[in-house]
């Protein structure tokens, strides 16, 4: 059975009750880009639970997911809190599950794998800022199957508090080497055209 889906079923059978209301917050960030031959996966800000109805807690082995079709994304690593009541894109692209090969920082993310969506935290999250990474080794966003593009989930917390979400931004990926050859040509013809400009001034002077 795939990880999340594991992690989601073993959470079901908890009694649900409303999430803990927090401050309000900016909301917290996921980055996934091209960085050489890896795909580096960066995750920061807060996560504001108010809002949210708690489903329970999971072991969650590994370095962090990325599971396009299902719409799941996890970066770090550790147990996570899952919770209920976010909206957000079914999808980012058409690729399979894939782990990563190493992270840092407590695992968070958004998982939809089970056709509701998912909000993940780190194990007894208190409302603090989050920091992780994940890296997948020689790999590329192609290859994962993922689809370029700025993915927000949102939630209707508290009155007291401002809305939660969770933005997931995919890079576009980085010019292939053909691309970075005619790039490189069409700065040289620019600066040759530059530099025959100012001899033809120079001359004239």
């Amino acid at each position: 059975m795939k990880s999340i889906a594991f992690a989601v079923a073993a959470t079901l059978g908890f009694a649900a009750f409303g999430g803990q209301a927090l401050a309000a917050v900016p909301g917290a960030v996921i980055d996934i880009k091209q960085v050489g031959a890896n795909v580096v996966v960066t995750g920061s800000g807060v996560i504001d639970l108010s809002g949210l109805t708690f489903l329970g807690s999971g072991p969650l082995p590994g370095f962090g997911i990325i599971w396009p079709d299902a719409a799941e994304i996890l970066v770090g690593t550790g147990a996570v809190d899952l919770y209920t009541g976010a909206s957000g894109p079914t999808s980012m692209g058409t690729g399979a599950e894939s782990q990563a090969d190493s992270g840092a920082g407590g695992q968070f993310g958004v998982g939809d794998s089970t056709g509701t969506t998912i909000i993940f935290v780190p194990a007894g999250y208190d409302g603090t800022t989050l920091s992780s990474t994940s890296t997948f080794d020689n790999t590329t966003l192609a290859k994962l199957g993922l689809s370029a593009g700025t993915y927000t989930y949102t939630w209707a917390p508290s009155p007291t508090a401002e809305d939660g979400s969770l933005t997931i931004n995919v890079s576009s990926g980085v010019p292939e080497p053909s691309s970075w050859a005619m790039m490189l040509l069409g700065f040289a013809g620019l600066g040759f055209v530059g530099y025959r400009q100012s001899r033809k001034t120079a001359v004239a002077a």
